[in-house]
């Protein structure tokens, strides 16, 4: 997609100069950029349907507000709803999937910044940097024989957008069943060192043994955490309360 996008805007530069001094980013493959400057941008569902078929478009996120109550991403064609923290970028085929986002609360502010590339000027380009009925016959004659290929790298673009929300999802859990074993490991760990907690409450020998584990858990987490399944994850608590729930 980035070798597509470079090709085709090369030959765009290199036919009109001008264009360059107009271009967003000097880093960016993207030609427009737009700003929401809020400060509650919020978006319904839509489509941005001028948008390139085949193409990406790259969304900033950015303010001051709680990611995990407000301002997520909804995907209504995958039926996806992804958190969006302040600071992060996210790419989606904005013309070919139903998106939009969700309020923040009172007080909060978000603003947002959209790259993208109008399939007009992929048209442009491929029209020899003329209209389409301006074109010769012989051009109009590619342009058909092409068509299906087109289509087809739509919908491999929009395959590749749900692989890599599907991706999103499984990483998110793994992320969080890691961190809720970590928090589990190392709340127990802390109880027992508390003398007014559980220190005080169980035999040396026992608490030997239950920190033994704790540690035993935690050198499996640094090890194999990234590594684990999410199933292995959640299990692991339930494991280490089997050995210590009968001491405490």
């Amino acid at each position: 997609m980035y070798s597509r996008y470079c090709d085709y805007f090369t030959r765009l530069l290199n036919h009109d100069t001008a264009l360059r001094a107009g271009w967003s980013f000097d880093n960016s493959i993207f030609p427009t950029t737009t700003v929401n400057f809020g400060p509650n941008a919020v978006c319904f569902d839509h489509l941005d349907f001028a948008n390139a078929a085949a193409g990406w478009c790259a969304i900033t996120s950015t303010g001051n507000y709680d990611p995990t109550r407000g301002g997520h991403l909804v995907l209504f064609d995958i039926d996806m709803i992804i958190e969006f923290p302040p600071g992060s970028t996210i790419l989606i085929p904005s013309s070919v999937m139903r998106h939009g986002n969700t309020p923040i609360q009172a007080g909060e502010t978000r603003a947002g910044i959209t790259q993208y590339a109008a399939g007009a000027l992929f048209r442009w380009v491929d029209n020899g940097f003329m209209k389409a009925d301006s074109t010769s016959d012989e051009v109009k004659a590619r342009m058909a024989a092409e068509a299906p290929q087109s289509l087809l790298d739509i919908e491999c673009t929009v395959v590749e957008a749900e692989e890599f929300a599907s991706k999103d999802e499984l990483q998110r859990k793994h992320v969080e069943a890691l961190n809720a074993l970590s928090n589990f490991v190392y709340g127990l760990k802390g109880q027992l060192a508390d003398q007014e907690g559980l220190d005080g409450k169980i035999d040396d020998d026992d608490k030997k043994t239950i920190l033994t584990t704790l540690k035993d858990t935690a050198e499996c987490i640094n090890e194999n955490g990234l590594e684990a399944s999410i199933e292995e994850l959640e299990e692991k608590p339930s494991e280490v309360q089997g050995i210590a729930c009968p001491k405490l």
